[in-house]
């Protein structure tokens, strides 16, 4: 039914939110990675170039 469904939703939805918290903890991680390496990256370019 459409209310059964709607619980399901709600359920599925907080559940999500908390996925979403747990790998925006690990995309920030990755994230700070991929930018201090970037930074490498652009500084070793930089002087090269």
């Amino acid at each position: 039914s459409a209310r059964r469904a709607g619980e399901d939703g709600a359920a599925r939805q907080s559940v999500g939110v908390m996925v979403q918290e747990l790998s925006d903890v690990g995309a920030s991680r990755r994230f700070i990675r991929r930018i201090a390496h970037l930074h490498v990256y652009f500084a070793r370019v930089a002087q090269t170039g």
